[in-house]
């Protein structure tokens, strides 16, 4: 077992990262309760224990996103379900994560989080096909509630696409394909638009909404593409879901896909 500490420029904390076998670590993660909620800081320290273990694990440093959340929402938004999301497969993947241990202190008044958590991260065998690159874009990244979201995709060689969508209360749901799009073949170098103008004229749109007594809400989309077809089908909570997505997506060669994450924000 090897056992690393690091120093946090930012918040000055340590972080402890005990290494158990190739592919799990143990990480001790402090956070300062200021300005934030107990329930915040354990979100905070969940986020940056996932980014140490894959630092750890692929060699790299993690800039995560978290910090663009939290500013850009004043509602007590759960932001853990993000912590796998700024993880794309070219880095590697949170396949699963436990709590080992969980505590708060004082030290000279300030009052401190801390938790353990015991995290296994995996890696795509093989490199990225740089003939293979995704474009995606929303028809805003701020949407009032009630909006109706729009996307495109495209792609540099013909593959084959699903559409998740990441909502702030922790659920995920597959938007594409559907009932009405069973076919979701992308050709190189076209677009696909979603909803497009036939699916608008039966009904089908994307309207977006904030939780109950929420003034604000952040979500994403991700969209997973490959050359060859796959089959998820996830509608429920995230947790379970993500990580059985992850468990299934590390097994993919990492030249057969490309994903990407679409952040937005919804307001009153």
């Amino acid at each position: 077992m090897i056992v690393f500490f690091v120093i946090n420029s930012l918040s000055a904390e340590v972080s402890i990262v005990k290494k158990i076998s190739n592919t799990i670590y143990e990480i001790t993660e402090t956070v300062k309760v200021i300005n934030i909620t107990p329930e915040e800081a354990k979100e905070l320290i969940i986020q940056k224990a996932c980014n140490k273990a894959i630092e750890q694990y692929c060699g790299i440093e993690i800039s995560g996103r978290i910090s663009s959340i939290q500013a850009g929402n004043r509602d007590n938004i759960h932001i853990d379900h993000f912590s796998k999301m700024i993880n794309q497969s070219t880095q590697g993947l949170i396949l699963s994560k436990e709590i080992l241990e969980e505590n708060t202190i004082i030290e000279n008044e300030i009052i401190k989080k801390v938790m353990t958590l015991r995290i296994k991260v995996g890696k795509q065998i093989g490199s990225k096909d740089y003939n293979f690159n995704l474009n995606a874009e929303l028809n805003n990244e701020y949407y009032k509630e009630g909006d109706l979201l729009e996307l495109w995709i495209s792609s540099t060689i013909g593959c084959y696409i699903t559409i998740l969508n990441i909502t702030s209360d922790g659920n995920v749901n597959t938007l594409f394909p559907n009932k009405y799009h069973t076919e979701n073949y992308l050709n190189s170098n076209e677009k696909l638009f979603f909803p497009n103008e036939a699916d608008k004229l039966i009904g089908m749109e994307l309207k977006v909404n904030l939780l109950p007594s929420h003034n604000e809400d952040s979500e994403i989309i991700k969209i997973i593409a490959t050359k060859n077809p796959i089959s998820i089908n996830i509608n429920s909570n995230y947790e379970k879901a993500i990580d059985s997505l992850y468990n299934f997506l590390v097994d993919i060669p990492r030249n057969e896909i490309e994903e990407l994450d679409l952040e937005y924000y919804i307001y009153k």
